[in-house]
């Protein structure tokens, strides 16, 4: 039955509440499902799933996610440090373009990943985006491998799967988002058999994963690996988990004759890297404290004399390529308190709620239900994250720190939901 209209025929504020937040959701299925194929599709899905959430905020504060969220301090602190090293910068312009063309296409995607999750199909549902997205983007980087060009946009090959994108980062991306598919053995219909649920799961993860080695993203794949591992916990225990790591890190030194430019000793020892690191920790013992602004990694390094030899880096460094060094740099060590404690505690509070499920579903005799796997999925995603982050990109790499912030929010949101009631599979 609909709601009676308010007074003066408008609609009761908890029904557009409502409309609202079921906007979040299909602006943010819409962002994964097409967050491949380009920056317009990016675009159009955030400031659509951030205004509706605005909208939400202020017609039903009471009712959100975030108010009754244990951490909601620590969310504020990473907010206000934001704003903050705007302002307190050596080069305000510099800090204040990473801010505008990052705030409602990252971290405000958080704050929606966390509200959008109500009822367990919610979360199925986005589950699936996921899934779709990982698979169509990995037929891509299959049809590019066979054909030399990817079947989108006729992107050639790099030298590196790249499928619809320019480069191999696109192998990050995977690293984020494939390990979703391996809650499909709960998300299929729990009518069909076991076996036949693992086969159809194998061959759907199968694309994603492909373009996921073959992009050579070296810091995804460690990253992917810490993923498993950290899921390996969840689901098995620590002696799992370790075996897990183990049989993937040995795979990986069998695989290394097979990437000399990514797995050689000489690569993995990566100097030019370790100089950039060490540049960074200079910029940060002059603004130990504060340090330089957000996205003045190059000011700071600038402003102290200290220049890259082009020959060996070919351009202007503009990042550490390494998130904790470049908060030290650019924020100091109290901004780097505040995106450890950002980032240890909502991955260590996600961890004991949904850890605690677990447990009880094994103590009861059943199965783990397909939202719940998707949650622990999402959980162990965000932990890649944190690793794939020592050795990969700019914090503010836009389309990085949406998806990375997209996947933390919603793995909250499954972490602190109260299931009324579960979907049969």
């Amino acid at each position: 039955m609909s709601p009676a209209p308010a007074p003066g025929g408008g609609v009761p504020r908890a029904a557009a509440a409502g409309k609202c937040l079921s906007l979040v959701r299909w602006a943010l299925g819409f962002y994964v499902l097409f967050f491949p194929l380009g920056m317009s599709f990016q675009e159009i899905g955030a400031v659509a799933t951030t205004s509706a959430l605005a909208g939400y905020y202020v017609l039903d504060w009471r009712g959100s996610n975030l108010r009754r969220f244990p951490l909601r301090w620590v969310l504020a602190a990473f907010f206000a440090l934001l704003v903050f090293k705007g302002l307190h910068s050596i080069c305000p312009s510099a800090s204040w373009y990473a801010l505008g063309h990052n705030s409602y296409k990252g971290p405000l995607l958080l704050l929606a990943g966390l509200e959008a999750v109500r009822e367990p199909r919610h979360l199925r549902a986005l589950a699936w985006t996921f899934v779709v997205m990982s698979l169509y983007s990995g037929l891509d980087g299959i049809y590019q491998y066979f054909t030399g060009v990817d079947f989108f946009f006729g992107m050639p090959d790099s030298g590196r799967i790249n499928a619809m994108w320019e480069t191999g980062r696109i192998g990050n991306l995977m690293s984020l988002t494939v390990p979703v598919s391996l809650a499909l053995p709960a998300l299929l219909p729990a009518r069909w058999p076991l076996a036949a649920r693992l086969a159809v799961s194998a061959l759907v993860a199968f694309p994603g994963l492909f373009l996921l080695v073959g992009a050579k993203a070296r810091s995804g794949w460690f990253g992917f690996i810490a993923a498993m591992g950290a899921l390996a916990w969840m689901r098995l225990g620590t002696r799992h988990a370790l075996l897990v790591l183990a049989g993937l890190l040995v795979l990986l030194v069998v695989a290394a004759p097979h990437f000399p430019q990514q797995l050689s000793p000489e690569e993995l020892l990566d100097a030019p890297r370790y100089i950039i690191w060490d540049v960074g920790l200079d910029v940060w013992r002059n603004w130990p404290i504060l340090g330089a602004g957000i996205n003045c990694f190059s000011a700071g390094y600038n402003a102290l004399g200290i220049q890259f030899d082009l020959s060996v880096f070919g351009e202007p460094v503009p990042h550490p390529h390494n998130i904790y060094v470049q908060f030290l740099a650019e924020t100091g060590v109290v901004g780097t308190a505040v995106l450890l404690a950002l980032l240890l505690g909502n991955a260590g509070w996600g961890a004991l709620r949904l850890r605690a499920r677990v447990l009880a579903a094994r103590g009861a005799g059943g199965g783990l239900p397909g939202h719940e796997a998707v949650g622990i999925c999402l959980w162990a995603s965000q932990v890649g994250y944190m690793v794939t982050a020592f050795s990969a990109h700019d914090f503010f790499r836009t389309w990085w720190l949406g998806m990375s912030m997209l996947v933390a929010g919603l793995a909250l949101g499954a972490a602190l939901a109260r299931w009324e009631r579960e979907e049969q599979g």
